[in-house]
């Protein structure tokens, strides 16, 4: 089956990009997002990486995935697009029947990564290493 029509959804150039997308919105936002949502954004996260930033799995995929309810998935899916972290395109088959929806990760438009500013010097453990000597008492 030739899938190469799904590279026109596709937002991102790399994985590593992506990554940077996706982490910069739950540096931002995962305090607002219920679990069961944050499952169902990691499963299509996951499922995201041969076309980065296009996910197609099917409802029932997730649900078995995620071991979350179907109403559950539905709702996750609906929150993420409300956030701005995704869109779903529907798609349809050869013989005009509708297809499974197509996840596609939308780039954020203020990427932000906290950085370490930890500085060098406190990384350094201010103890020394100590030998401990064990002796051992042989009685014969």
């Amino acid at each position: 089956m030739n899938m190469d029509w799904i590279r026109k959804y596709q937002p991102f150039t790399s994985k590593k990009e992506l990554d940077e997308h996706v982490r910069s919105f739950l540096y931002k936002r995962k305090a607002a997002l219920s679990d069961g949502t944050l499952d169902v954004l990691r499963f299509i996260w996951r499922h995201a990486v041969k076309y980065p930033g296009v996910a197609f799995p099917k409802r029932a995929t997730i649900v078995k995935g995620t071991m979350r309810s179907e109403s559950t998935v539905v709702r996750a899916l609906r929150c993420l697009v409300q956030e701005g972290l995704i869109e779903k395109i529907a798609t349809k088959k050869p013989n005009g029947r509708q297809g499974g929806n197509l996840i596609i990760f939308l780039p954020q438009t203020d990427v932000f990564l906290p950085t370490d500013d930890t500085p060098r010097d406190t990384l350094k453990t201010p103890f020394r290493k100590r030998r401990i000597l064990i002796v051992t008492s042989l009685n014969s």
